[in-house]
């Protein structure tokens, strides 16, 4: 026999010690390294520490196959339960059957542990009964039994025959006498109940002591204890202490070390969360045998930052293998994957299927899930109605997520009749139970008053929820109701501060109203450089009017020390950000905006703003080459790109187009002329309106219709055309395309002189004579 086996069989022994001790009478009259199935059984034990629990159930189910005495074939069959239990995904009817075999064969420690998973439900629902009946009886060999039934009594679950400070008394007396033979798992248990709240008044203290008793004894369990319990505490040494102790305890082996570690990492309790760690705990305590840690890997992988492929590859792996298992908990984040297309493309039929595999284990999320598909029309077709069937279902699941979507639902009349009183109490719910959504749509129906007269003084309490919560658009908007008057006077100190707020969390429209408060000398907050710093900020944040506002004030040193320099750099980023600002950027050279004209530099802007098809542009490029502006006088080129310019829809650049052809004098100019200004005129441009007037007057194309005529003038003259107004006058006057009215004649000869239309006057007393 080599060394290894002979400690193994030592171990068996104490093994087998445990057995009689709590076996019925005449059980252990027998020598257990000599019994069938003794070995298999030492296998299986061997299997399971070292984490291999398929090999583990194999060396079981050999060892049950040989095995003929009572006791080992309960102890077999109860650690084939243990086995099934730990795969999580085990059948509960399977490990009942086990584990009363095991009873029957008279293995005490069966009873202890089907109490344990009637009282957790993993045998169906939650059953205080049921464990309470079987602690009972474990009381006789098992002091945790006691405890364990105080506990539920404590809760009010169950009502025991035995009073509850006799439970607790008699637990803690068999506790503490195996204490003091060294047993660590009753150290281990004395603390706890020192921590938990069975024992009154905790003490903490006396826990520590007993824990630091337990890592003297050598047991790695405890030392874990004791790390949690000083990790609990807000010092940051003895965070870090604990954190050692639980590094310390997870390289002896101890699974719930890694488990724990895992989760503190994952969770920031070290501080900012740190996935990376966290997935390689989770993994160490997988290896290590640690049961039922696949989703946690999971999850940690598709939460990581900066996910690679190979992450996301394992995670989906993971997940699939857990679903395979009947883990319903896996198809829901399946199901999640399907939908949101990661891992693959979009597959909503996929995603229903698992999401249906979710709900028929009645998990709530399940329904909240298959509602958002439906009302998204995630990969298959919209049916809001159905999305509101579901959440309705989850609502009855005791699912909390869905009041939002529910209320939501009610307050727009998606899927269901509108509600205003029911969204508004599903609304509240959420908002109530911190969903920052719910918080900010409450808000809007009590600003909007869907349920009645708006009502701010609520709106501004949402908002505020929602704004401290972190939302911008909340912080935004209640600023605006301050801005505007809560109760209708507005309230600017307080507008000014959730505008920063907002501002600060990166609020452009928050940035554009703070630099309209800070410019103006009549908000009572006027102050160029605050309104320069947030100029600056939106432009930094990339907007483009920020930017053209910030080259205008360094370019005129407002607010700001005047810097052409970066006035030029500012307008150069603008172009890189939005191509389309050509336009603007020339205007600014030719208009000075930023302290300085520069035609040239102008004519250049406006030639990237034409060559991207900008009408105006190619206008402003035809009056420079008109007058020489910025550039060589070329009229020509000034036509041309007139030309461009009307066929690119400029009414303006129509009618000088048209003018110019006219005074060129070419053969059929008129009639070219005439269709230029009809376009422009039906465009909406008044000179070309009254041009178009005049050549159907008199005659200049092939066109001649007094009737057209008055009515182009009197588009003009309703625009504000003095000139037309004069001409509208002197038609009524004299009955040309339309009857003579000395009344309305007046009229527009009146408004033609207000205009100083000097020629109006010689109208008006025309129309006198004739009136004498």
């Amino acid at each position: 026999m080599n060394g290894t086996t002979r400690r193994a069989r030592i171990g068996l022994l104490r093994s087998a010690a445990a057995i009689c001790l709590f076996a019925l009478p005449g059980a252990c009259s027998y020598r257990l390294e000599d019994k069938p199935g003794s070995v298999e059984l030492l296998r299986a034990r061997e299997q399971a520490e070292a984490g291999d629990r398929r090999a583990a159930l194999d060396a079981v189910e050999a060892g049950i196959a040989k095995a003929r005495d009572p006791a080992i074939v309960a102890r077999l069959h109860y650690d084939r339960a243990r086995l099934l239990d730990r795969q999580g995904g085990g059948d509960p009817q399977e490990i009942l059957r086990e584990l009363e075999i095991a009873r029957r064969g008279g293995y005490a420690p069966a009873t202890m542990f089907l109490a344990e998973l009637h009282e957790r439900g993993r045998l169906g629902t939650p059953d205080a009964a049921a464990a309470a009946a079987l602690y009972e009886e474990a009381r006789a060999f098992d002091p945790r039994a006691a405890i364990a039934l105080a506990r539920l009594a404590q809760q009010g679950q169950v009502r025991p025959s035995v009073p509850l400070a006799r439970l607790v008394s008699d637990g803690v007396g068999a506790l503490e006498a195996q204490a003091a033979m060294g047993q660590v798992s009753a150290v281990r248990e004395l603390a706890r109940l020192n921590t938990d709240g069975i024992l009154q008044p905790p003490d903490p203290l006396k826990a520590e002591r007993l824990l630091t008793r337990g890592v003297e004894l050598g047991d790695v369990s405890a030392l874990t204890d004791l790390a949690l319990l000083w990790l609990a505490r807000p010092e940051p040494a003895q965070k870090r202490r604990a954190r050692r102790m639980l590094e310390s305890a997870a390289d002896r082996g101890a699974r719930r070390a890694m488990v724990e570690l895992a989760k503190f990492h994952r969770d920031g309790s070290f501080g900012a969360p740190d996935l990376v760690a966290s997935a390689g705990w989770f993994r160490r305590a997988t290896a290590a045998g640690e049961a039922g840690l696949e989703m946690d890997l999971a999850q940690v992988l598709l939460a990581s930052p900066g996910r690679t492929d190979g992450q996301l590859a394992e995670a989906v792996g993971l997940i699939d293998g857990a679903v395979a298992a009947g883990d319903p908990h896996a198809a829901l984040i399946r199901g999640r994957l399907h939908a949101s297309g990661t891992g693959g493309p979009v597959d909503g039929p996929e995603a229903i299927r698992m999401f249906e595999r979710a709900r028929a284990a009645r998990l709530p999320d399940a329904p909240v899930e298959l509602g958002r598909l439906y009302a998204q029309g995630t990969g298959v077709p919209a049916d809001p109605a159905r999305a509101v069937g579901y959440w309705q279902e989850a609502l009855s699941l005791g699912a909390t997520g869905v009041y939002k979507d529910l209320g939501e639902a009610y307050a727009t009349g998606t899927g269901v009749a509108p509600d205003p009183v029911r969204a508004r109490e599903y609304l509240t719910v959420a908002a109530e139970g911190g969903s920052i959504s719910a918080a900010l749509l409450l808000a809007q129906l009590h600003e909007r008053g869907v349920d009645g007269p708006p009502d701010n003084l609520a709106a501004a309490k949402w908002y505020e929820v929602a704004a401290r919560e972190g939302s911008v658009g909340a912080s935004t908007s209640l600023a605006a109701l301050y801005e505007r008057g809560v109760d209708g006077t507005p309230d600017m100190p307080r507008a000014v501060r959730w505008y920063e707020m907002a501002a600060e969390r990166g609020s452009v429209g928050a940035m554009g109203r703070l630099i309209a408060i800070y410019g103006d000398p009549r908000s009572g907050f006027a102050d160029r450089s605050r309104a320069v710093h947030w100029l600056a900020a939106a432009a930094d944040a990339g907007s483009g009017s920020a930017m053209f506002d910030l080259a205008k004030a360094y370019g005129t040193g407002d607010g700001v020390p005047r810097d052409p320099a970066r006035a030029e750099s500012l307008l150069g980023r603008l172009h890189a950000t939005d191509p389309d600002s050509a336009a603007s950027i020339a205007r600014a050279y030719a208009d000075g905006l930023i302290g300085v004209r520069d035609q040239t530099a102008a004519v250049a802007w406006y030639r990237r703003a034409a060559e991207r098809g900008d009408a105006r542009s190619m206008r402003a490029l035809a009056e420079a080459y008109d007058e020489g502006r910025g550039v060589g006088a070329d009229a020509r080129a000034a036509g041309a790109w007139y030309a461009r310019a009307a066929d690119a829809g400029d009414v303006v650049a129509m009618r000088r187009l048209g003018d110019r052809i006219v005074a060129a004098g070419e053969e059929g100019a008129g009639n070219r002329a005439v269709t230029l200004w009809r376009r422009a005129a039906a465009g909406g441009d008044v000179p070309a309106m009254r041009s178009l007037a005049h050549a159907l007057a008199v005659g200049i194309s092939d066109e001649i219709d007094p009737r057209q005529a008055l009515r182009w003038y009197e588009a003009a003259a309703r625009a504000g055309d003095g000139e037309a107004q004069y001409q509208v006058g002197m038609m009524y006057l004299q009955g040309l395309g339309v009857e003579r009215d000395p009344e309305r004649a007046k009229t527009w000869l009146l408004a033609a002189r207000r205009n100083q239309i000097g020629m109006a006057d010689a109208g008006l007393q025309a129309l006198a004579t004739l009136a004498r």
